[in-house]
């Protein structure tokens, strides 16, 4: 049951000893890096990838054994596509003696939503730059009527700061330009 759970996932799932030799991959692994788990015994990640990935893996394997604790970190694995990134947690696997024996890993790829969290910020960072530079007063306000943004033209316009307007309600008023 167990190795069905590990075979189904959608995270890349994987177990090595303490020096490094892997032990146990799930099906995708297998799917994405292409050995079998038959294939994998006894290889380490400098069999499987670019010497710069190996080490930051290795790197990694070696603090979580260190520490005793399970560890999170943002890893970088070279794919046919290009570089994917991926959030991994790292645990150490203990024997009878309470001594860690092997390194175990889940490591989910975020490469999408990286992806998209940069263009976000890009359209972000664009908008911005356009409001900044407006000639016409700019104001946002949120679902509340409250105000969260002032452009600059808005501080000319208005005689109030932008720290001055936001957070106040849009039905506020202006009686006297501050000039």
């Amino acid at each position: 049951m167990l190795r069905d759970i590990i075979d189904n996932s959608t995270a890349v799932i994987y177990v090595k000893d303490l020096e490094g030799r892997y032990l146990l991959i799930n099906r995708r692994f297998s799917e994405l890096f292409h050995f079998t788990q038959e294939g994998i015994r006894g290889k380490t990640d400098y069999d499987l990838f670019p010497k710069e990935a190996a080490d930051a893996f290795r790197m990694m394997d070696q603090r979580v054994a260190a520490s005793g604790n399970a560890l999170t970190a943002e890893e970088i694995a070279p794919h046919e596509d290009g570089p994917h990134t991926y959030i991994s947690v790292k645990c150490p696997l203990w024997d009878n003696s309470s001594r860690p024996y092997a390194v175990f890993g889940i490591s989910t790829d975020i490469t999408e939503r990286r992806r998209m969290e940069d263009a976000l910020r890009a359209s972000e960072q664009h908008t911005r730059l356009i409001i900044e530079t407006a000639l016409d007063a700019v104001v946002t306000i949120d679902s509340n009527g409250v105000i969260t943004g002032w452009s600059p033209q808005a501080e000319k316009t208005f005689g109030w700061t932008e720290q001055e307007a936001e957070g106040r309600s849009s039905a506020w008023r202006v009686k006297s330009a501050r000039r």
